[in-house]
């Protein structure tokens, strides 16, 4: 059985877990965000990562769901909506941190692909997901196919995450 640890990293979060083949999160951790700090958000993030293998030696990778978009590589926040990290390979700063391979997605597509899988969309055609945290988005599918693979946009709703005055707190994209 392999293990893996699922990071979403949002505005006001950073919540973890470690998650089976089959989909079933076997422990969890939540830290508060430290959203002000680039160093701050790697530092809580390997910490949470590295607390979880002390109870599961055993993980072989590592994903991360941030908001924002993704590099086709999977590994740099091409744009960071609400976390100063924009142009950041993430994957790497994480995987030298931690020793293990990184992959990096959308929180709202990561969100997706997980009810695909393993949720309610599992064995769909057609699904649309909406996430609401800090920001609202998410991906949707027709005939199977997500918008994970779709190029740039496509198939994604998004918001830019507001103040609690209304005014924008970050760039507006889709899929953020």
């Amino acid at each position: 059985m392999a293990l893996s640890i699922g990071v979403d990293v949002g505005g006001t979060k950073i919540a973890a877990g470690v998650v089976d083949d089959d989909g079933k999160v076997l422990q969890t951790i939540r830290r508060d965000s430290p959203a002000f700090s680039r160093q701050a958000i790697i530092d809580t993030i390997t910490t949470v990562v590295h607390r979880l293998r002390e109870d599961f030696p055993d993980v072989t990778t590592v994903g991360i769901g941030a908001a924002g978009f993704v590099s086709a590589d999977r590994n740099t926040m091409a744009h960071g909506t609400n976390l100063d990290w924009t142009g950041m390979r993430i994957g790497d700063v994480i995987s030298e941190g931690v020793g293990l391979p990184v992959v990096v997605e959308n929180d709202a597509n990561a969100f997706g692909w997980a009810e695909a899988r393993f949720g309610a969309a599992r064995g769909k055609r057609n699904a649309l997901i909406v996430a609401i945290g800090t920001g609202v988005g998410g991906p949707s599918s027709s005939t199977g196919t997500s918008c994970a693979e779709l190029p740039d946009s496509a198939g994604r709703s998004g918001t830019s995450p507001s103040s609690p005055a209304g005014a924008p707190a970050g760039a507006a994209c889709a899929g953020a």
